[in-house]
Order: C-alpha cells, then sequence, then structure tokens
C-alpha cells in the first residue's frame, strides 16, 4: 500500500464556525491514516487507521489558512502503542 493512497477524509462534513475575534475554527470527525516513520516501517510497521476528532484554527496563522490544533483518538488505538488508561 503506498502512502500517495492513503487520504485523510472525514467521515463527516466538517464544521466551521467563525469566533467573534474573527479566528475560524473546523471539527472534523473520522477515519485517519498514521503513517509509521521510515525508522518504524524498517522495523515492519505498516501504516494503520484510526478513529479521531481533529480540531483546526485559524489562530497564529496566515490569513484563509488552518493548522491542526488539537487531535482527540479512540482510546482503543491508544491500547495498541503501550499507553494506559
Amino acid at each position: 500500500m503506498e502512502t500517495d493512497d492513503l487520504r485523510d477524509e472525514p467521515d463527516y462534513d466538517p464544521i466551521i464556525v467563525r469566533l467573534v475575534n474573527g479566528h475560524n475554527v473546523k471539527i472534523a470527525v473520522g477515519t485517519f491514516w498514521e503513517i509509521p516513520t521510515p525508522e518504524d516501517r524498517a522495523l515492519g510497521a505498516q501504516p494503520h487507521s484510526y478513529n479521531a476528532i481533529r480540531i483546526y484554527s485559524s489562530e497564529g496563522t496566515l490569513p484563509l489558512r488552518m493548522v491542526q490544533q488539537e487531535e482527540l483518538r479512540d482510546a482503543r488505538a491508544l491500547l495498541g502503542k503501550g499507553h494506559r488508561l
């Protein structure tokens, strides 16, 4: 599977709101892909999908540009990575 084939497409239409301070916030819910680093790939790691809520904001960026500020992942996805709840 090529990494170019893995698209981060939200499962639902994103919600975009403009705050009173003029900044935009976008919330996207969906299945996203985690691409291993070249070092992890050398150890046999493969790309895998996970469920998450991503929050983007235009605060502190160029006009009309949004950057990812936060990602809330499904807790089950973290359990497989050695994290404890």
